[in-house]
């Protein structure tokens, strides 16, 4: 413990070391469970860079003067050195404020970046607002401040969400297998014995497309715009254990919520909709990749407009055309996968789930038309 706050401190000191003599200054910052991680990136008068963690603090309340105060919180215990030395004896020195080095910059901070909730940005206006309302503590402003902005990643991160609602049709493929409370995925991830009867199904699958083992629920997390690429991607790749789940959910579950959702999505599923859902999934893996394209500190605004273009590049191909899709990723995979026919009992009829000559030459094309609209 005693080694890694020396090593931590020693890096604060280079960073300190540095912003006494930088010409400007960004503030990035980003609340989760109830903490808040500030990070800085300055520049100096020769366009000599460096970025770091400003510091860490936890949040009782994520409101806009709440996050305003942990903010200036960060910036004074970064400006104090030796602050929370462990296992300080009576004889060391307290840490000290360098009031100078606060000053300065306070002075230099110019632009702030949070993601684009309204408690984030509203702390971003008070800062450098002084009518704001008053602070709590003895704080230094931030006058400075010129730009409040987005973070890009964060921004970015709505195209794996948004294109779904353009069109009906894949509107209803989302909901219905994946983001509605009563979809397969919802049932899967809320329920523990649902998770187990698919984490068995998963090893009785006969290919093997991923770490099965470890493989437990579908990966949902609706608080987050990115979440739909995980599950929709275990939903296409372990689409027959899903389905196997579903016929034990409505077979055990009779006569309850769960099984009249599960029966949904069983009459719901066809060749076609599970091909449309295999389009998703290739279209919500190259929005995430342009997502950790975005998401880097040094990125240079002149890059944007590169990456922009080799993301639509990238989908025009895909879905353009060319029709990429069906030479590669999880269409390629499910195109293969439905010319093995998959039957599912419902009130005690077989139902057929893909075969040879499912997907013939029109079902192809009308679920490319409709995924076209990403």
């Amino acid at each position: 413990m005693k080694m890694a706050w020396c090593i931590a401190e020693a890096a604060r000191d280079a960073d300190r070391a540095f912003l006494r003599n930088a010409y400007t200054m960004s503030l990035m910052q980003d609340g989760r469970k109830s903490r808040l991680l500030v990070r800085f990136k300055g520049c100096d008068a020769s366009l000599r860079t460096r970025q770091g963690i400003l510091g860490q603090a936890k949040l009782g309340n994520m409101q806009a003067h709440d996050i305003r105060e942990a903010t200036l919180k960060c910036l004074t215990t970064f400006c104090s050195r030796r602050h929370g030395a462990p296992a300080r004896n009576a004889a060391a020195p307290p840490a000290m404020l360098d009031e100078r080095l606060l000053a300065r910059l306070t002075q230099i901070i110019e632009c702030f970046t949070a993601d684009a909730a309204s408690d984030e940005q509203l702390a971003g206006e008070m800062l450098r607002n002084i009518n704001a309302v008053p602070l709590r503590d003895n704080y230094p402003l931030l006058s400075n401040i010129i730009v409040v902005t987005r973070d890009r990643a964060h921004a970015a991160r709505r195209i794996t969400k948004r294109p779904w609602q353009a069109d009906p049709e894949l509107n209803e493929v989302m909901r219905t297998m994946i983001t509605s409370k009563t979809s397969i995925t919802s049932l899967i991830q809320n329920s523990g014995v649902f998770q187990h009867w698919f984490h068995q199904n998963v090893q009785r699958v006969s290919y093997a497309v991923t770490d099965n083992k470890r493989v437990k629920d579908l990966s949902m997390a609706k608080h987050r715009f990115d979440s739909t690429s995980k599950p929709a991607s275990r939903l296409v790749l372990l689409h027959e254990a899903v389905l196997m789940t579903a016929q034990q959910i409505m077979d055990a579950r009779r006569g309850k919520v769960e099984a009249r959702s599960a029966q949904h999505f069983l009459e719901y599923v066809t060749a076609e909709r599970l091909l449309q859902l295999a389009m998703i999934a290739d279209a919500a893996d190259e929005a995430m990749c342009h997502v950790r394209a975005l998401d880097r500190e040094n990125i240079d605004n002149a890059e944007l407009l590169q990456l922009n273009h080799d993301f639509l590049v990238r989908v025009a191909f895909l879905f353009g055309p060319q029709e990429g899709c069906f030479r590669s990723g999880h269409t390629e995979f499910m195109e293969a996968r439905l010319r093995k026919e998959v039957i599912v009992f419902l009130n005690g009829a077989p139902i057929s789930i893909g075969g040879p000559g499912s997907i013939t030459a029109t079902v192809r094309r009308c679920s490319f038309v409709f995924c076209f609209a990403f």
